[in-house]
């Protein structure tokens, strides 16, 4: 019932503030016998359940229930005694006060379960949906997000963008100083890739070298090839690592959805065909 977050001095001051309420409700209801303000206990208590938890709720309550009957029926005023009505009346307050809490109770516990099960519900999706090297999203996130990007910008007859990359140079690494070497040349190079796009778009590792961005709304092809610019411009610094500068650049290929291709599948195969291509026009230029 309590609530992790909560300091203390919060939850006393709370307390405080609720056993404050009780005791004004229980002066109006002694000086102005005509109206009874039992109901409203119920708000106090709710605060006392929240902040103090249920055991201590409980008793307030059933404590409030025999002095509010008490005042209802003038007992301090009059020294009355209805021996018939007083207990049953003390009762309803006590059933109506501890069924509210009860139920307050139940529903934060509900609320909790259903808290914790998204929760378990999200972790188990974003296991799914990341890549487990780089931490970035992989595959089949790539694919979920392209589907709704393309869905999207054909609703708005707006322009996106598949950006297929592919690292130059890996696998002599990778194969001189090992699998942690080349590891942690993706790593940085997920983070390098993700540090290019804008916040809205998504850098996803879809195997091997081969990464993909989603750009998810850019007015011209010229706007998309500066971001894979940028991307390969970042790639001329040198990664280090172990005290070796491992020198690994960057390719990539640009497809712009409708103007190259209408299908997550063909703008893909269409940005893997225009990378290869500028692949082998930079290895005439050297």
């Amino acid at each position: 019932m309590k609530r992790t977050q909560t300091t203390p001095a919060r939850r006393a001051w709370a307390l405080i503030g609720a056993y404050a309420i009780l005791a004004l409700l229980g002066i109006a209801d002694a000086l102005f016998n005509q109206i009874h303000v039992g109901a409203l206990v119920v708000i106090p208590l709710l605060l006392i359940a929240y902040y103090g938890g249920v055991p201590l709720a409980l008793a307030t309550g059933v404590i409030s229930a025999v002095l509010f009957a008490a005042l209802d029926h003038d007992i301090f005023h009059t020294g009355r005694n209805p021996q018939a009505i007083l207990p049953i009346d003390t009762g309803i307050l006590v059933i109506t006060f501890l069924a509210i809490i009860l139920l307050v109770n139940r529903f934060q516990k509900m609320t909790l379960e259903k808290a914790l099960v998204e929760e378990e519900v999200r972790s188990l999706r974003d296991s799914v949906e990341r890549d487990p090297l780089t931490g970035i999203p992989n595959r089949i996130a790539y694919e979920e997000r392209l589907d709704r990007t393309i869905r999207l910008a054909h609703q708005v007859q707006r322009r996106c963008a598949v950006l297929f990359a592919d690292l130059d140079g890996f696998k002599p690494v990778n194969d001189r100083f090992g699998h942690d070497t080349g590891d942690r040349i993706l790593i940085m190079a997920a983070e390098r890739l993700t540090r290019a796009v804008r916040s809205e778009d998504m850098v996803s590792r879809i195997g091997g070298d081969e990464f993909a961005a989603i750009l998810k709304d850019v007015e011209t092809r010229d706007e998309a090839e500066k971001i894979a610019e940028k991307m390969e411009r970042i790639f001329e610094t040198p990664f280090s690592y172990a005290g070796n500068a491992h020198e690994v650049g960057i390719t990539v290929g640009v497809s712009i959805y409708p103007d190259d291709a209408g299908t997550p599948l063909d703008l893909l195969r269409d940005a893997d065909a225009r990378m290869y291509a500028r692949k082998r026009a930079k290895r005439l230029t050297h």
